[in-house]
Parts: structure tokens; sequence; C-alpha cells
């Protein structure tokens, strides 16, 4: 892979590339509320405004990556490879905006604080940025309720990093874990110390 070029506008983000890297790592500036529009064996990761997804299967990469509303300017993005780095091009197309309704014009005045940023749909209301993405199924019994009962069946995934229940977001969905699989190793150790201890006095 030696080029790619990340797009966004008309709220969504578009990928293309001459290849099929395994991350895109991408620095932004804004808040936005997001949906991934990846296929399985995808995974988008969010943290301190900056945007990781990754490939975890032989799948291309799609050329829609996610929909989002709120603010959202991109300052960099890098494409990664088995052994290289690639800076990727950004495109705004900042032509496209005049064929949106009017409300983006209302909506970018109303934000001036992120008067140089591309805003789309409605201002993001959550405190952080949130990605979802989701129609993913949990079938391996790992996913846990807060009492530790394992949940099978549909889940979405948000990018601060934990699971929900429910294909999509609903007032419904609650939050589910991942088994404490250090606590029973603790256990172990903990046992092994005193049956040691024991033997030696």
């Amino acid at each position: 892979m030696t080029t790619g070029k990340i797009s966004y506008y008309d709220g969504n983000v578009y990928f293309e590339a001459d290849g099929n890297p395994y991350a895109i790592d991408i620095i932004y500036k804004g808040k936005i509320n997001a949906e991934s529009m990846l296929p399985n064996g995808f995974l988008i990761q969010e943290k301190n405004n900056r945007i990781l997804i990754l490939r975890m299967s032989h799948a291309q990469m799609p050329e829609l990556l996610f929909t989002y509303t709120g603010s959202f300017r991109i300052r960099k993005a890098d494409l990664y490879t088995e052994n290289s780095r690639i800076n990727a091009s950004l495109d705004t197309n900042l032509h496209y905006p005049n064929r949106l309704s009017d409300n983006w014009v209302q909506l970018n005045s109303a934000w001036g604080e992120y008067s140089d940023e591309y805003a789309y749909g409605d201002p993001s209301s959550k405190k952080r940025t949130d990605i979802v993405t989701n129609n993913i199924e949990s079938t391996s019994g790992s996913l846990v309720s807060k009492d530790g009962t394992p949940y099978l069946g549909g889940v979405h995934f948000h990018s601060e990093g934990y699971f929900m229940t429910g294909s999509h977001h609903t007032e419904d969905s609650v939050r589910l874990y991942h088994k404490n699989k250090k606590r029973i190793v603790k256990r172990k150790v903990i046992r092994a110390k005193q049956i040691n201890g024991g033997k030696n006095g």
C-alpha cells in the first residue's frame, strides 16, 4: 500500500487506498455522535479525540467507515500495514455543504467555536464522542451482566470500550462486563501460597 485518502462530508467518513490496512488512526478536533458502518471483523475505539479503526479479519476495509452528527475536523490520519505507516491525504469536500439544507448554515453559525470545522446534523449532546458499532453477536459467554450471568445474543459496542445489550442502543440497553479472569488467577495464586506455607510449617 502506497497511498490512502480519508474524505468526510454530509455526515459520512469515507476511506480509499491502494491496499488494505490493518488499522486507521484518526486524530480529530470536535465532538460527535456516530455509528460504525464497518462489517463484522472490525472495531472502532475512541479516546481523547483519537479514533482507532482495527481490522481483525481478512475482509476489505469498506469505503464508508462511519456516519456522524456534530462537529468534526480531522487533523491527521495514518494508515498502518504489517511493516509501514502511511499518512493519508484528507478531503473535506468543502463545496458539498452548499447542496445540503439551509439548516447547515444555521448550525455552522451557531457553532462559532468550531467555525473552522465541518459540522453536520444536530450538535452532539453527549459530553464525549460516542461511536457505536451495532449488530454484534455475543456467543462465547465471555460477556456477563453485573451479577455475573453470561449474556448471549445481540450486543453493540461503544467506542469508549464497553458492550451493551441489544443489537442497537435503546433506553433498555444494559451495560455488559468481561469475565474477570484475573480474579480467578489471583485466587489460585493465594491458594498456592497457603498450601506452600502450610507444607513449610
